[in-house]
Parts: structure tokens; sequence; C-alpha cells
């Protein structure tokens, strides 16, 4: 009786250990460019959100400038990894010739990540 209750304490010891041997792989978010430069003319431009495993995933986005969303178009919240969405600029609303702005992405539980955006307006 002895030999098998020391049996099963090494066996159970052993599989404590494998455990605590185990790899921990991150979560996060993944936002790409980081930065977006639209030169003068152009309006449209892309950038990916997207998550690093099959766990649900969301976000919500804000603009700063507050005044910039009246000139920068990028979706609020969505759902899921997204590899291209647009950001839009309209000229016409500019007020100013070089124009900044920075979309920050707060997602549901990996964490938070911004884009810079630079905008020209055209002449």
């Amino acid at each position: 009786m002895k030999f098998r209750l020391s049996c099963l304490l090494i066996l159970a010891a052993g599989f404590v250990a494998g455990c605590v041997n185990a790899p921990i792989t991150q979560e996060y978010m993944i936002v790409s460019p980081h930065t977006i430069v639209l030169p003068k003319g152009d309006s449209v431009s892309a950038v990916s959100i997207t998550h690093s495993c099959t766990c649900p995933f969301t976000w919500t986005s804000t603009i700063a400038p507050a005044s910039a969303s009246g000139w920068l178009q990028f979706p609020l919240d969505t759902t899921g990894d997204h590899p291209s969405i647009p950001i839009a600029v309209f000229p016409s609303r500019m007020p100013a010739d070089t124009n900044r702005a920075t979309i920050t992405i707060n997602s549901n539980s990996y964490g938070a990540d911004s884009i810079q955006v630079v905008a020209y307006r055209a002449k």
C-alpha cells in the first residue's frame, strides 16, 4: 500500500511540474500601420486591426483632437479582426494646410494602441 501511495504522489508531482513549465502565450491586439500620411489630394488609406488569438475581440476608437472628426472618418467600434479598415479624410473640411490627429484604439481585453494621422489639404 505504501508503494502505491508513493507512486501516486510522484506521478502527481510530475504532472504539476509539467504544468508549471508550460509556455505562456501572450494575447494582444495588432494595429498596423501606426502612422498614416495622406499627401495632398489623397483621401483614403487603410489600417489593420486584429488580435493574436481566437478569443472574442471588440474595440472602440476615439479621435483627438475632437475637432478632427470633422475632416477624418474612422469607425468608432467594431467586432472581430479587420485586415483593411478605411481611413478617409475630407480635404475641403481641413482647417489648415497640415492636419494631425491621433486615433486611439481600446480593445475589450487586449490593451490600447494608437494611429497617428497626418493629412495635407489639397490646394
